[in-house]
């Protein structure tokens, strides 16, 4: 069940998805719907429109909820570093690495898992080779971005040295953190240093 392999709560931390989801520009429904033509569709896009509702979302829930940054992970945001940056121009990219089979391997589950509530008929090959062609597109527009602006514009840490390691306040990495990890399969979190305005 999704129970079992992803836990949900109100106040448990959650990729932020759905926000983009009611932009209709969401790495969700490519993860739940077989609908290819919907992944072709989104990724000819700007996600600066989607973006900038993901933004206004957040400053509609720190207006009841204060705190000095927000957090976000998902690794959607890879997809759209660009336009990511555009509309949160002072964000902190931290590429946290996993071991490349634990990440297929639950991507692979969590499709499994969700897709048949909406499908008949979920074909794990054709799952596979999609989410490989997804992390690879994603890798690609990382590596192209650091290619850009240099290769500490994305700050690395290796997931078992966990994001306590590293101070949000002037974005610095543990020393353990190893940028030449890029090879890895990846997970962004974004960090905003202040609340947004």
């Amino acid at each position: 069940t999704l129970k079992a392999i992803h836990e949900f709560g109100a106040e448990l931390p959650q990729e932020c998805v759905a926000i983009t989801g009611h932009e209709l520009q969401s790495v969700q429904f490519f993860i739940i719907f077989n609908v290819p033509s919907y992944q072709g569709w989104v990724d000819r896009q700007s996600a600066v429109p989607a973006l900038q509702f993901h933004r206004r979302f957040l400053q509609h829930l720190q207006s009841e909820h204060k705190g000095e940054h927000w957090v976000l992970k998902t690794p959607g945001h890879l997809a759209v570093i660009e336009d990511l940056l555009e509309v949160y121009p002072d964000a902190c990219i931290v590429q946290t690495h996993r071991d490349p089979l634990e990440v297929v391997g639950s991507a692979c589950s969590l499709c499994a898992t969700v897709r048949p509530i909406y499908s008949e008929a979920v074909d794990g090959r054709r799952v596979a080779d999609m989410l490989m062609e997804t992390f690879d597109q994603m890798i690609a527009r990382q590596q192209a971005y650091r290619d850009q602006h240099g290769a500490d514009a994305i700050f690395d840490i290796s997931e078992k040295s966990g994001l306590s390691t590293m101070t949000t306040k002037n974005a610095v990495v543990a020393p353990e953190a190893d940028s030449a990890m890029n090879c890895r399969i990846l997970m962004p979190t974004i960090i905003m240093n202040r609340r947004l305005e």
